[in-house]
């Protein structure tokens, strides 16, 4: 069985860290890289997918991806226990080619306006 992979934005400096311990009981997280703990209100948690975009980044829940052409894909959402962007299965968009562009957490306009 896989563990899940998480990592976290820290609301307040909107930077992304890997996660060492989530304390589900205590609704706490602890940072790698700080190596603080912070409460769940203080971060976003985004949980892995276990997939990878072309240049071998792994994708994340929140990413916003683009397909080859430079075309907006969307955002990688779980919905109904299975990973999508914009509807579509987050598998189909990685076979097609994609990579990921930044995160709603940190850049929520991101994606805004585009088609």
């Amino acid at each position: 069985m896989k563990i899940p992979k998480f990592r976290a934005c820290y609301k307040k400096n909107k930077r992304v860290f890997d996660v060492l311990v989530i304390d589900w009981l205590n609704r706490v997280v602890t940072l790698e890289e700080e190596n603080i703990e912070l409460d769940f209100e203080e971060v976003e948690l985004m949980q892995s997918t276990g997939f990878l975009d072309d240049s071998e980044k792994e994708i994340f829940e929140g990413d916003a991806l683009v397909d080859y052409d430079g075309h907006i894909v969307g955002y990688v959402e779980m919905d109904e226990d299975s990973w999508r962007v914009s509807g579509n299965f987050l598998s189909d968009v990685v076979v097609n080619g994609c990579l990921v562009v930044g995160n709603k957490f940190i850049h929520p306009d991101l994606l805004e306006g585009e088609d």
